[in-house]
């Protein structure tokens, strides 16, 4: 197992296994369901505003996010300026922050002004006509004309004037009923539309709508996607696991028949969304088979299935939208699953998790302590699984634990500190005391703790390591601070006083020499506190000095 390079996609709470693999990728991921405030799981459409906010329409809500909390709008029997269908089909905006929403119960609109909904039907000019029908796609082309989809219908609207327009030529080219969907307005203002029996084209300077006929696809299915990605490419995705890519500018089709196993093996699995990330990679969600990368320069697919408690989970195979916001954030909504955010940036600061050693415990990956040596090797103390010790460069990792029948096995499970001296040495503090690491024979030394019986009277622990600049090595415990002696081996606690000779509990946190000759000693009962080169009082602004003494060990 690759330890460092295998580990990036490992999350906290869940992860992503990958089926085919072209790179290891360290995105950052987060879930987004009830339990943060969706009002549904099942996730239909997406959608960022002018001012930023993130629109999501369910199965039971219309959802505005913040980033950290949601408003969620629902019908409301009692008031007519409330939604009018809470199962939220498609959403979409125009040049005056508007949010226009397609239901089952026809198109409505939401005036971000007034904050009110309207649905255009309850007036007796659009009473009847395709607005007052299901719609199961809408969007707003370059013009500010609303194109929308149902049923049997290709219909559009323009807000300015308030007429309404279809397209009986569409009834030559398909059966009926269908399912229309206007999918894309590419960059020449063309128009690609996805019906049951494929792609219809809309080219805008001749006003003519016909059939797309993609060479050497007899049954197209349902055309479900029309992308266009930054280099003028349109991708189509069909019902029945064809992905397609058209050059327009050169009339070059391909029909990608290198698609994973797993999406083509599902019969009618469908291409639901696709979107394309700021560093050119495509996802596509699928209704069966779930989200994937496709890497275009090594043509390669990698597959997401999101795996908790170490199981995959089901609920993620269903994408119906991938959507990227203005920051490059990208939200995969899911039937039944809710959002998953995916940040596509290269992750700078990949996570690395140890594989679990087994038995009780909290767990491998909880750390008290980090240290890389000279050599590049990380040192990590566990809360109760003791000390990791990784090897980037061979990609090893080695476990030391406390074994109460070996007296030269760790001292104690949980690391607290640790630190590599001048010399070489590994010290390591524990919770029952300090060892030092002798790296020939790969066994601890358990250094003699001196006796402390001050306030709090206790076992020495500890928590934090540091050499001065005369070699001397200084620990850090929760009754005070104890020095070393040359031979490394004899210990002596350091009483502490305040200036009326009462004897002080310093509670050690860290320790770090300065630069100057001394040592800063940060406590977690006395404030930040410094120790002058050669000894004598530790200056302390609020309290007064605070002297030491060096306690003989007994």
């Amino acid at each position: 197992m690759n330890l460092f390079r295998g580990a990036i996609l490992s999350l906290l709470f869940y992860c992503f296994a990958l089926e085919t693999v072209s790179q290891n990728l360290g995105f950052r991921f987060e879930t987004i369901s009830v339990d943060q405030g969706l009002s549904q799981t099942s996730v239909w459409s997406i959608l960022q505003d002018r001012d930023g906010f993130i629109w999501i329409g369910t199965a039971d809500g219309l959802n505005r996010y913040d980033g950290y909390t949601f408003t969620v709008f629902r019908h409301n029997p009692q008031d007519p300026s409330s939604l009018t269908n809470n199962n939220v089909a498609t959403l979409a905006h125009d040049n005056d922050g508007n949010i226009w929403i397609g239901s089952r119960s026809g198109l409505e609109k939401y005036e971000l002004v007034t904050g009110t909904f309207s649905r255009l039907a309850n007036t007796q000019k659009y009473k009847g006509t395709f607005l007052d029908t299901l719609i199961g796609k809408v969007f707003i082309d370059r013009d500010g004309v609303i194109w929308t989809g149902g049923i049997s219908e290709l219909g559009r609207l323009n807000p300015a004037t308030g007429t309404i327009e279809t397209f009986p030529r569409i009834h030559q080219l398909i059966a009926l009923p269908n399912n229309i969907r206007p999918l894309l307005e590419d960059s020449d203002g063309d128009i690609w539309i996805g019906t049951m029996e494929g792609f219809l084209l809309y080219d805008r300077k001749s006003g003519e709508l016909g059939r797309v006929k993609v060479p050497g696809m007899r049954d197209p299915g349902y055309g479900m996607i029309a992308y266009e990605s930054r280099d003028g490419v349109i991708w189509l995705g069909t019902s029945k696991s064809q992905l397609v890519s058209y050059e327009k500018k050169n009339n070059a089709w391909r029909v990608w028949t290198n698609l994973p196993a797993s999406l083509t093996s599902v019969n009618f699995n469908s291409f639901r969304s696709i979107c394309e990330d700021e560093y050119g990679g495509l996802w596509l969600g699928t209704q069966y088979s779930g989200l994937f990368l496709l890497d275009r320069a090594a043509e390669t697919f990698i597959r997401f299935i999101p795996v908790e408690g170490g199981k995959s989970n089901t609920r993620y195979e269903g994408v119906i939208q991938i959507y990227r916001d203005r920051s490059g954030l990208l939200s995969v909504g899911y039937d039944g699953a809710g959002i998953v955010k995916i940040t596509p940036h290269p992750n700078k600061f990949p996570l690395i998790q140890f594989p679990l050693t087994g038995g009780t415990g909290t767990g491998d990956n909880f750390f008290k302590s980090i240290m890389v040596d000279r050599s590049g090797v990380i040192w990590a103390g566990t809360f109760d699984k003791g000390l990791k010790v990784f090897d980037r460069r061979s990609d090893s990792l080695k476990t030391f634990l406390h074994r109460p029948e070996d007296p030269r096995s760790l001292r104690s499970n949980t690391v607290l500190s640790l630190y590599e001296d001048r010399e070489g040495d590994i010290w390591v503090g524990t919770i029952n005391g300090v060892d030092v690491y002798e790296r020939a024979t790969s066994t601890f030394r358990h250094l003699t703790m001196p006796r402390y019986e001050g306030p709090g009277a206790g076992v020495l622990t500890g928590s934090s390591i540091c050499e001065d600049g005369q070699g001397t090595v200084w620990i850090g415990s929760t009754p005070g601070l104890i020095v070393c002696d040359s031979s490394k081996s004899r210990l002596s606690f350091m009483k502490a006083y305040d200036s009326s000779g009462a004897e002080l509990r310093l509670n050690v946190d860290r320790l770090q020499p300065a630069r100057e000759g001394g040592l800063w000693i940060g406590t977690n009962a006395n404030g930040l506190i410094k120790l002058p080169k050669g000894g004598g009082a530790l200056h302390q602004s609020e309290s007064g000095n605070i002297y030491l003494s060096r306690q003989r060990n007994e």
